[in-house]
């Protein structure tokens, strides 16, 4: 699998400037529907016609895999999974013909911290996507009510496929190796590395401290014999210290064991983005009854990359 090509993407990663994540929950935020409907028989006209190309097909399945994404997601999904040399400004025009073809729906977010929309448009897979895929023979489950539009969910899955999709370009695992876990209870996904079960999760503010309990309940049922690591995802740091908070409320009141703190490591959507990923992450550690936060740096990470520049 070779890494895609840098100029593919609008922005790279060390040129985003941004004080807060696009993908965080910002105050009375609401989802926009940008869709589009057309008749069933124009649709058939499309489809006899030629109008939908290979690589239509292939945006339309990043989309189902990725659940909810960004033109950018989709992009480096297709230049580092399915190692298809395009960029990002074609697939955005592509986006948008399937969008107004009721293929996949376009949703755009409003809030009262900002005048307009933010720039952010997020993509789902629709039934007239879904049929394309099955015609084409494209494996795909989607359902209507698979896809409920809750837009802590949606943020999550955002984040959730930032991180993932950062693994991949650096070529640290193989995708046939990864488990995306697209339950709306708890959006994440797991893969091995090394000797190591990595088991990731997307957390937003609207998020609570029983969805964490639960969270943890299930890592130590299904990954109890396994040497493991939890990588939570945040907002940002002050986020990230409520999170370990309500850990250690959480311990306190025994409803966790104190030993999920040995495997639990966390990050945030913008130390993602403006950080080599086996440096992006920290852990917290308790000194004279205060809790520091430290830079963690992943050696199963540091030491594929270091191998891979050999």
């Amino acid at each position: 699998m070779r890494r895609a090509a840098v100029s593919n993407l609008l922005v790279e990663d060390e040129k985003i400037k941004t004080s807060k994540s696009n993908f965080a929950i910002y105050n009375n935020e609401k989802i926009k529907f940008e869709g589009k409907e057309i008749s069933s028989s124009f649709f058939a006209y499309k489809i006899q016609s030629g109008y939908f190309q290979p690589i239509d097909i292939e945006i339309i399945n990043a989309v189902y895999i990725l659940k909810y994404s960004t033109s950018r997601q989709i992009t480096s999904f297709l230049n580092t999974v399915k190692n298809i040399d395009v960029n990002q400004s074609i697939i955005s025009k592509r986006l948008t013909k399937l969008n107004n073809s009721s293929v996949i729906g376009r949703y755009s977010f409003i809030s009262d911290s900002r005048d307009a929309e933010t720039g952010l448009k997020c993509y789902v897979l629709r039934d007239r996507g879904k049929r394309l895929l099955l015609q084409r023979e494209y494996k795909c489950t989607w359902d209507v009510m698979n896809s409920v539009l809750v837009l802590e969910n949606m943020k999550n899955y955002l984040a959730r496929n930032n991180f993932i999709l950062k693994v991949l370009k650096y070529n640290l695992i193989d995708y046939d190796n990864l488990i995306l876990s697209n339950d709306e209870n708890i959006v994440g996904c797991n893969y091995s590395i090394d000797d190591f079960k990595h088991i990731v999760i997307s957390l937003r503010t609207t998020n609570t401290i029983s969805d964490i309990e639960k969270l943890i309940l299930k890592v130590e049922h299904d990954f109890n014999s396994l040497k493991k690591r939890l990588i939570i995802i945040g907002e940002n740091d002050p986020h990230l210290f409520n999170i370990y908070k309500n850990i250690l409320q959480l311990i306190q009141s025994k409803h966790v064991d104190v030993k999920c703190l040995n495997y639990i490591l966390f990050t945030q959507d913008l130390r993602i983005i403006e950080r080599d990923i086996d440096s992006c992450f920290i852990r917290y550690k308790i000194e004279e009854k205060k809790a520091i936060l430290e830079d963690y740096r992943l050696s199963e990470f540091s030491c594929k990359i270091n191998h891979l520049k050999m």
